[in-house]
């Protein structure tokens, strides 16, 4: 008897212990609602027969609209209307095109990936600060593009 309820301790305790563990990693989700620039980096993009490197990195704006605990919801922007990306979209994009993106935290708070919802780009980032972001990027596909970036949220 004394065993099944040591027992029966051990399970409430290690259940408890559960709990309030993963209601601590909710509390500890980093707030990234907002906009986000590009403030350095460099992509390399496949024309469909030939490997380039953009000459600067491409003035794009990703907002963060939507977060809902551990997943958000948003868009990324050309910043300027002259502005032209690598990739599938190409020389589309400009003015006030704006294309949907999903993204989720990690486990570890630290881990960002979001994803191009009409398109195969994906985006890889380490939470540095709660302001600065280093991204990887890739697209695959007969426009595949892969490069690197730094995020820095804009100052509200």
């Amino acid at each position: 008897m004394r065993t099944s309820f040591l027992l029966y301790l051990a399970i409430v305790a290690t259940v408890t212990m559960s709990i309030t563990q993963a209601a601590s990693a909710q509390e500890g989700l980093p707030n990234l609602e907002g906009t986000w620039n590009i403030t350095d980096g460099r992509i390399l993009y496949f024309d469909g027969s030939t490997n380039h490197f953009t000459e600067d990195f491409v003035s794009f704006e990703i907002r963060i609209i939507d977060q809902n605990e551990g997943v958000f919801g948003g868009y990324f922007a050309p910043v300027h209307e002259d502005s032209a990306a690598p990739g599938y979209h190409g020389d589309e994009l400009g003015g006030d095109e704006r294309y949907a993106l999903l993204g989720v935290i990690g486990w570890d708070a630290e881990t960002i990936i979001f994803a191009d919802v009409d398109d195969t780009s994906s985006v890889l980032c380490d939470l540095i600060d709660i302001d600065t972001m280093h991204c990887t990027s890739w697209e695959t596909g007969e426009r595949a593009l892969v490069g690197r970036m730094i995020l820095t949220r804009a100052v509200k």
